[in-house]
């Protein structure tokens, strides 16, 4: 019973999620947040994941470095995530700890 409920549990989860993303898209796709570190981070987790866009994880990753480099703190724990376990970015531990 508890697998079916954290089945479900996960499942009502992604639904709202995808709810809320399909919610926020023309604001992700305005011209004016080109510069805001948390479109720019929302955009490329979406990418990663094929939320809302087709799935591209290379491309969602230089959204997430992008809001990275400006300071967003989320975005930098994906990044050095991502170049420790090698996801979207050839691996390497160095750039990850930095």
């Amino acid at each position: 019973l508890s697998q079916i409920m954290n089945s479900f549990s996960i499942g009502d989860r992604q639904e709202s999620a995808l709810i809320m993303i399909e919610d926020i898209v023309p604001w992700l796709q305005n011209p004016e947040q080109e510069n805001n570190q948390h479109a720019l981070y929302i955009t490329g987790f979406c990418l990663q994941y094929g939320l809302h866009w087709e799935q591209n994880g290379p491309e969602g990753l230089a959204f997430i470095r992008k809001a990275a480099d400006m300071g967003h703190a989320s975005a930098q724990c994906k990044l050095g995530f991502a170049y420790n376990s090698g996801t979207d970015v050839e691996q390497d531990r160095s750039i990850a700890f930095k």
